[in-house]
């Protein structure tokens, strides 16, 4: 694994968050209903094309891969906007990306952790990530888990490799982060993005402890213990 413990750039942090995000929620083509029974497609979007998504909806992984990417801006900046930018600039690009995680998966940092994250103490965020394990009955607890394990070490058993620097879907080593079309629409995604798209290759969606997140909503489909 690549040791984030160092300082990184922007198409670093880009990289390490897609990697996380995308290990976690996997990736499937077909539309399938996610735990709560709710239509889901991609990495985890239930939306597409500005509606909800429906039962027998497909995409393209290009189309998957932009939603992911637009998506990951958008509750970035959710993210950001909850912490402040002032101290959101002074946290650990690893607590950067769990934040990101966090509001993928819930819509936004559930306000449990939010006394920590205003420490900005990396130790003290990963071990607020506790506060979240019942919930959804539990079937989160091992996301929660492995990304309090990236916080402390850099490292997670679900990192998708294609997203990381060499993989064929590595956002850009200099420069802004690449960012895709709108989640799962069917216009122009960015030329690199799609000459990546076209070297993507297949990974085990198979692996259970994946929830997927409700897109464009101030909330996601999570049940609290």
């Amino acid at each position: 694994w690549r040791d984030w413990s160092s300082d990184v750039c922007s198409s670093d942090l880009q990289q390490m968050t897609e990697a996380l995000i995308a290990g976690e929620e996997g990736v499937r083509l077909n539309a399938y209903k996610d735990t709560n029974g709710i239509a889901t497609i991609g990495y985890g979007q239930t939306s597409m094309n500005g509606r909800a998504v429906n039962m027998g909806d497909t995409m393209t992984k290009e189309q998957a891969v932009g939603g992911l990417r637009s998506n990951i801006s958008s509750h970035r900046n959710r993210a950001i906007k909850q912490v402040g930018a002032e101290k959101w600039a002074k946290l650990d690009p690893k607590v950067k990306a769990v934040l990101t995680s966090l509001a993928y998966n819930y819509g936004s940092i559930p306000d449990r952790i939010m006394p920590a994250v205003q420490t900005g103490d990396s130790e003290k965020i990963a071990q607020s990530l506790s506060l979240l394990h019942g919930d959804n009955s539990g079937v989160l607890k091992g996301r929660r888990e492995r990304e309090a394990q990236f916080i402390r070490t850099g490292t997670s058993s679900r990192l998708d490799k294609d997203f990381l620097a060499g993989g064929s879907l590595a956002a850009p080593s200099s420069g802004g982060p690449m960012i895709g079309a709108g989640a799962g629409g069917g216009g122009g995604t960015a030329t690199a993005l799609s000459n990546a798209a076209q070297s993507l290759k297949g990974m085990d969606t198979s692996k259970g402890d994946r929830k997927s997140t409700r897109l464009n909503s101030s909330h996601a489909n999570i049940s609290y213990a």
